[in-house]
This record gives structure tokens, sequence and C-alpha cells, in this order.
């Protein structure tokens, strides 16, 4: 009878490299991803359908409220303002914007109280206004205010619609024939993102 006698030892196979190379392929990824995403891809900005202005603040010109009462931005320290231009016999231009404006705070909901809507009248104060004018800041511009709102050449600060901060800088400028839906979910992230300014 013959006995074969074991070492005891268990023959070692030589290891897989597999899992090391899964460990390092994992944890390198999520770089590798990023450069390629900002390399190759180029992820585009933020998109916004008003134009973001220079952020600063507005001058304090003068100006006189429908009651008489001098006033100027400085009495609205504390609110966004949507400010509009017009002439005192606010024309068809002027009605829509007011509509506009009133749509946008509306939707807002309970921000909506964040909000001042400011028509500024370049020479008297209006006879008569439209329906969506209640409730909206009616001052006649006697210092000029309507002239230092930044616009595009040759065009008419009537036909735009501001973002005023509750600091009284400009923040953003639209176009009248924005469509409201965009205003109001732009605004409505402002608003948002911007809880401790007013």
């Amino acid at each position: 009878m013959s006995f074969t006698l074991s070492s005891g030892v268990a023959e070692r196979r030589p290891a897989s490299r597999w899992p090391l190379l899964a460990l390092i392929a994992l944890s390198v990824a999520p770089i590798a991803a990023s450069y390629f995403t900002y390399y190759v891809v180029k992820p585009g900005g933020a998109h916004t359908t008003g134009d973001l202005l220079a952020i600063r603040p507005l001058p304090n010109l003068p100006a006189r409220a429908a009651n008489g009462q001098a006033v100027d931005l400085r009495s609205l320290r504390g609110k966004w303002v949507l400010l509009s231009v017009a002439d005192a016999q606010c024309d068809s231009r002027c009605g829509n914007n007011l509509f506009t404006l009133q749509q946008v705070r509306i939707a807002q909901g309970r921000e909506m109280g964040r909000i001042e809507r400011l028509l500024l009248v370049r020479n008297g104060l209006p006879q008569r206004l439209p329906d969506a004018a209640s409730g909206v800041q009616v001052w006649h511009d006697r210092g000029g205010l309507a002239a230092r709102l930044p616009v595009p050449q040759q065009t008419d600060a009537s036909r735009f619609l501001y973002v005023i901060d509750p600091l009284g800088n400009q923040v953003l400028r639209y176009r009248d024939d924005t469509e409201p839906r965009a205003l109001i979910r732009e605004l409505g992230k402002l608003l948002k993102n911007n809880r401790g300014l007013g």
C-alpha cells in the first residue's frame, strides 16, 4: 500500500486583476465624464427670455404719485418692482403691458405680496386707465427716470417691461411682446432664489 504525503499547503492560483481594474475604472469614470462634458459637449449657460441688465441702482429721481405726493424709488424698497413706461394717453400697448404685469403678479400666488407694479408716465398723469391698472402705482415721471432706463438703440422704453430688485437695482428687461408664461416662470425663480432679499 502506498501513501502520498500532502504538503498541507493549498496550491495558489494567480489572483485575478479584474476586480482591481474595475475599482480603478469606477473611481476615474466621474472625473473623465466631467472633463468630456466640459470640453467636448460644452453645456450652455443659463437661458433667460429677458435681457439680463448690468445690475446697478437706478437713480432716485423725483416723481409725483396720482394723489399728488412726491415719490421716488426709495418708497418701493423691499419689494420687487415690475415697471412699465407709458405716455399720458395710455394706448393699447400700455393697456397690454398693464394686463401682463397684473397676470404675472397674480400667477406668483402666495408670493405676489412681494411684488409691486409701477407705471411710469412721462408727460402728465393719465385721465383714464384700463381695469388692469387696479392696484398699480402710477407716477408722473418728473425727474426723467424713464430716460435713464437701459434700452437698445432706436427703441423706446415703453416697448419693455423692467424688473427692479428690492434694493433698487435694475435686473432684467423684457420686450413687451414676451410670452407672459416665460416672464411668470423667470420671476418665480427670482423670488424663490432670493427670499432673503425681499
